[in-house]
């Protein structure tokens, strides 16, 4: 029982509400039909994947975690047009296809949610307005043929052995969603920064002339080269810095509650040496529901003489607060929060110059800023 509660406990501070347009959380007492469609509500993932792979004890799904959330309370259809509400369950699998699923050893070949799902869900929501999109994945995929349309997309990922305990917990607000996008989730391929060009996905030929440098594992005569250019721009990096707009941003996160940011102060405006800067802010819940949030400290160079990302993450804290209680946050920031590695002189270094601290929800919602200075 202990290690069930445990992996409840990390599926439930994973899971990303991704969008609600007001939908969630479904009201048990006045849901009295629910319609589940997608195979992903049938499936289990635990014993597949590669490295991934995990051995679990058991595995909830998603249609089994809702039927016994609502047994005796409500019936399970298969229309969702004689529904009060539907979900759909898509997402990828652990497959080494033309499918695009989540694997190792060899690249995806397309991006999109396969074109079936997409069907699925838009098929759905005509069907029924109060439609759910539950994602049950481990990495991001193309959503632009159907976010638009949905009213309310859930984040599970490959939620474990509770994976459909949770899914329900969260639909019918026993659990409030509080986790956040520990990746940006691109619009489309291009947007991706690797595929900036040819040469750096899917790479260039070089052919072998000598005899004796033909690759004799493979028996080839050419040897295949991406070259990599992205640097340090990658992920939320990329997206800050090059005003790329993903479709969701690093940190992003929705909940049942809200919550307000202020009183931001830093112990000092001028750090040096080896000296450590507090900054403390307070987090009010003034929604009106019990939740967690995850406040993200991110870092930018203001001045640096070699090309720098926009912010960085330097710190984040999750606190948990009934509705209209407040908490006092603090992080301390330090010389290695402000270095980076300089190529020229193969070290870490802090340069001299002005700084700013920036604290939000996610990447690109920063509620709150300051500004101090370095000197050596």
């Amino acid at each position: 029982p202990g290690h069930v509660q445990v992996a409840r406990a990390i599926a439930a501070e994973g899971m990303v509400l991704l969008k609600n347009d007001g939908v969630l959380p479904l009201d048990i007492t006045a849901v009295k039909k629910i319609a589940i469609v997608g195979k992903h509500a049938t499936l289990t993932f635990g014993k597949r994947g590669g490295s991934s792979a995990v051995g679990v004890h058991h595995e909830i799904t998603v249609r089994q975690g809702i039927e016994r959330k609502l047994a005796g309370k409500a019936e399970i259809v298969d229309d969702p047009s004689a529904a009060d509400v539907a979900i759909a369950c898509v997402g990828l699998g652990h497959t080494h296809d033309f499918k695009g699923g989540d694997h190792e050893g060899s690249d995806k070949l397309r991006y999109p949610l396969g074109i079936t799902d997409v069907m699925l869900i838009n098929k759905t929501i005509k069907q029924n307005k109060k439609t759910i999109v539950v994602l049950i994945n481990g990495s991001p995929f193309g959503v632009e043929r159907f976010i638009d349309n949905a009213p309310a997309v859930l984040e599970a990922w490959y939620g474990g052995c509770e994976l459909g305990t949770v899914v329900a917990d969260i639909l019918f607000g026993d659990v409030n969603p509080s986790g956040k996008l520990p990746v940006s989730w691109p619009r489309r391929l291009k947007d991706i920064p690797a595929h900036k060009a040819f040469r750096t996905y899917p790479g260039t030929y070089h052919f072998l002339k000598e005899p004796k440098s033909i690759d004799k594992r493979h028996k080839r005569r050419f040897r295949e080269i991406a070259t990599y250019e992205e640097g340090i721009f990658i992920g939320y990096r990329h997206y800050d810095t090059n005003k790329v707009e993903p479709r969701f941003h690093f940190g992003f996160g929705l909940s049942y509650t809200t919550f307000a940011y202020g009183d931001l102060a830093l112990s000092t405006t001028r750090l040096a040496g080896d000296e450590a800067l507090e900054v403390g802010l307070r987090v009010t819940n003034s929604g009106s529901r019990a939740g967690a949030e995850i406040v993200q400290l991110y870092i930018q160079d203001v001045q640096a003489s070699v090309p720098r990302p926009a912010k960085e993450l330097k710190g984040f804290k999750r606190l948990t607060l009934d509705p209209g209680k407040t908490e006092r946050v603090t992080f301390t920031i330090g010389k290695k929060d402000l270095s980076f590695f300089d190529e020229s002189s193969k070290a870490w270094v802090v340069e001299p110059g002005e700084f700013k601290v920036l604290v939000g929800a996610s990447s690109r919602d920063i509620k709150l800023e300051g500004t101090f200075s370095y000197a050596r």
